[in-house]
């Protein structure tokens, strides 16, 4: 079991309950785990591979679980950072972690762009309420995701 199956079975059993509330924004369970499949797709498209580290810099916003939870579906390990951090700290981050993405809030995104300088990681930033446009053209992810012999639904692959 992972967050992700917590998520997964959340969305089955609870998918019209409010999951994420901030503000007058709110996500469903099973709009949450939709937008955590899109996510996942958008992210295989740009070469995330499971295991592979993505960085998460972003304020408390809707956007944040659903990122989140989307990385964890790609199979990928999360690695959330303060959109506060400036270009010595960021650059701990990405080169301490191998980092082979950054998500970073549109305000944080040029700071963050200073700091992995010298790496391969790109940068996207993510503007608040853009999750739309961020993940326009990619299909929710069905595929199911082996991570360490395990399928991200918690059975064993292969069985």
């Amino acid at each position: 079991m992972n967050l992700n199956d917590f998520l997964t079975r959340a969305a089955h059993a609870h998918g019209v309950r409010v999951a994420v509330e901030l503000g007058d924004r709110q996500l469903t369970y099973a709009e949450l785990h939709t937008l955590a499949g899109r996510t996942a797709a958008f992210l295989t498209a740009r070469g995330v591979q499971a295991g592979d580290r993505i960085g998460l810099m972003l304020p408390n916003a809707v956007e944040f679980p659903v990122l989140h939870y989307g990385i964890l579906r790609a199979g990928a390990v999360v690695v959330p950072m303060n959109p506060l951090l400036r270009q010595r700290e960021i650059a701990h981050y990405v080169h301490d972690c191998d980092m082979t993405l950054l998500l970073a809030h549109q305000d944080a995104a040029d700071e963050a762009r200073r700091g992995a300088q010298g790496a391969a990681t790109p940068i996207v930033p993510v503007a608040p309420g853009g999750l739309t446009d961020l993940l326009a053209g990619h299909p929710d992810a069905t595929a199911e995701t082996v991570v360490d012999g395990w399928l991200h639904n918690g059975e064993l692959a292969g069985r």
